[in-house]
């Protein structure tokens, strides 16, 4: 009697981050010291990019080869199924006369009646007094912060919020700003308290306290205390003149009602909020970014 035994060999898995490690490592290549005695304006470029690439922090453009998404902005996944691009064909047909150019800015020859329909459609949808449709998140976060403020109001912010946000910070005409500690009600209060004994105008209810949070965090995904935040700065501002912007790119489309209408929404906080933006290459799978007027606070 004789016994057979059988040795069962696993398929060799397919490595699918081979590519991107053979374009990674072609990008931390040293290129400076080979354009000695060529031109200055290419040599330093080169020799600042060589800074990051000693570091393994060249980062090259790929196309993506992974089978699991861990780090692309489709959150549902509706950029791969296909009905959305069915969708977007179907209304170029229902909308035969679309302008291949803007021809100028918005407040120029650029803004055109499908513009303006969009963003009634926004506005009525999201159940707000208007909106703006522009190319990205950061352009929206950028126009709100750089735009919003006034000189002698006072920006207070998590510290985690997007650098989006802060960039138009930076260029704002509000001077003042200051962080909080993330998502500490305690810590927020403090700095609340300290900016109405330091800002008599403030105190007065003549200029403004703008409040900037995010509902979803995008770096640790959690999530903003916003009604606690709310209901304390309205205790110490009781004129009124603390008001948020909310950033809810990561909750727009994934969270709430009438299918995600976001984090603002379920919480019932609408009538409690300025301003907020919302992106549209998230969980919408599309492009472009827009602010949404929810009060007449600071119209």
């Amino acid at each position: 009697m004789t016994a057979t035994m059988t040795v069962s060999m696993a398929e060799p898995k397919t490595d699918h981050g081979a590519q991107w490690r053979r374009e990674w490592a072609d990008a931390q290549k040293i290129r400076g010291p080979g354009l000695k005695g060529g031109s200055a304006f290419y040599r330093n470029i080169e020799e600042e990019l060589d800074i990051a690439r000693c570091t393994g922090a060249g980062l090259p453009l790929h196309f993506p080869s992974h089978t699991i998404d861990f780090s692309s902005c489709d959150i549902l996944g509706l950029g791969r199924t296909g009905v959305l691009r069915e969708e977007f064909l179907k209304e170029l047909e229902d909308n035969p006369g679309f302008q291949i150019t803007a021809g100028g800015s918005r407040l120029m020859d650029g803004t055109n009646t499908y513009h303006d329909k969009l963003e009634r459609e926004i506005a009525e949808l999201v159940g707000v007094e208007s909106a703006l449709v522009v190319h990205s998140g950061w352009i929206a976060n950028q126009a709100i912060w750089s735009t919003v403020p006034r000189s002698g109001d006072v920006l207070v912010y998590d510290e985690l919020m997007h650098a989006t946000a802060l960039a138009g910070m930076k260029i704002s005409l509000a001077l003042e700003q200051k962080p909080f500690r993330h998502n500490d009600v305690d810590h927020f209060i403090e700095i609340m308290e300290k900016v109405k004994e330091t800002s008599p105008l403030v105190k007065a209810g003549k200029r403004c306290v703008i409040v900037g949070v995010e509902s979803y965090y995008s770096m640790d995904g959690d999530i903003c205390p916003l009604r606690e935040l709310i209901e304390a700065a309205k205790d110490i501002f009781p004129h009124g003149n603390a008001q948020f912007i909310v950033d809810e790119a990561h909750s727009f489309g994934c969270m709430g009602p009438n299918g995600g209408l976001g984090f603002v929404k379920e919480q019932g906080l609408e009538n409690e909020v300025a301003i907020l933006m919302v992106t549209f290459c998230k969980a919408l799978a599309a492009s472009g970014g827009t602010g949404s007027e929810l009060s007449c606070a600071l119209s």
